[in-house]
C-alpha cells in the first residue's frame, strides 16, 4: 500500500489538475454566469480606457476598461486573484468587493475562438468602414466609426464604435483616408483587418464609445484612485 504522504501528495496534484481544467472549461464554454480565477496586468492609460491583460483559464485577453475609480483599483492593484465572470458584453472582473466590466476587448483571436466553435469557411466578409482618428500615442491610434462587421464575434454597435490599429506606418495610409474596406477571417492571427493600398491593416481591438471628458484641458498621465472633480483628458501612454 502506497504511504499516506504519497496518497496525499498525489490527492492534492489531481485537485489541482480539477482547478485548471475547471478554469479551462469555463473560457471554453464561455457560459453565463461562470467564472475563473486569473491575474491582471496594466499597460496603460489611452484616452478614455485603462489598458490590462487578464490571464485566466489558459488563456490571456488584452482589455479596455472604462476610467471608474473602481476600474482603476482593480487595474493598478495588478492582483493574481482576479475573478473573471462570464457576464456582460465582455465580462466582469472582481478584486475583493469591487468589479469592473470591460467595455472593450484587444484580443480578437481569443475572443472569436473562445465559447462553441463556430464554422469556419474560406469566404472572407467585407464592407466599407469610415472612420476618423481622434487619439494616438506611440502604440496604438484609436479611431471612432463604422465597423459593421463586428457583430461577427458577437459585439454589437459596429454602426458606432472605437477601433484600435497600431499607429505606424502599415496603417498610416489607411488611417488617412478616413475610410477603407474592413475584413474579416474566421480562422488565422488576423480576424479583422482595414484593407490600404499599401497592404493590410490589422484591427488590434474594438471598444465602446465612452464619454469624453474635459478632453480640452491639459492631458493626465494617469487618473487618480479618491474622488472628486478631477480634469480627465486624452493622456498619454502612462504607467505612474
Amino acid at each position: 500500500m502506497p504511504p499516506l504522504k504519497s496518497l496525499l501528495g498525489a490527492g492534492l496534484a489531481g485537485l489541482l489538475a480539477l482547478a485548471c481544467t475547471t478554469d479551462e472549461i469555463v473560457r471554453q464554454t464561455a457560459i453565463p454566469g461562470t467564472s475563473s480565477g486569473g491575474r491582471i496586468e496594466f499597460h496603460a492609460v489611452r484616452a478614455q480606457y485603462l489598458d490590462v491583460t487578464v490571464t485566466t483559464g489558459g488563456a490571456a485577453y488584452r482589455f479596455f476598461l472604462p476610467r471608474t475609480e473602481a476600474c482603476d483599483a482593480i487595474a493598478r492593484s495588478e492582483a493574481d486573484d482576479v475573478r473573471y465572470r462570464n457576464l456582460a458584453l465582455f465580462g466582469r472582473l472582481e478584486v475583493g468587493d469591487l468589479s469592473c466590466d470591460p467595455v472593450g476587448i484587444l484580443s480578437l483571436q481569443a475572443w472569436r475562438d473562445r465559447g462553441p466553435r463556430r464554422a469556419r469557411t474560406t469566404a472572407i466578409p467585407r464592407d466599407q468602414a469610415t472612420y476618423r482618428v481622434y487619439y494616438r500615442d506611440a502604440d496604438f491610434a484609436l479611431a471612432r466609426g463604422r465597423f459593421a462587421l463586428t457583430g461577427l464575434i458577437g459585439i454589437p454597435g459596429g454602426i458606432d464604435t472605437v477601433a484600435v490599429v497600431p499607429n505606424d506606418e502599415a496603417c498610416a495610409g489607411v488611417l488617412e483616408r478616413e475610410v477603407a474596406s474592413i475584413e474579416f477571417r474566421s480562422a488565422g492571427k488576423l480576424p479583422f483587418v482595414l484593407v490600404g493600398e499599401r497592404g493590410l491593416c490589422p484591427i488590434q481591438g474594438f471598444a465602446q464609445i465612452q464619454a469624453k471628458r474635459d478632453e480640452t484641458r491639459t492631458p493626465l498621465a494617469a487618473p487618480r484612485l479618491a474622488g472628486g472633480n478631477q480634469p480627465w483628458g486624452l493622456a498619454r501612454s502612462s504607467r505612474s
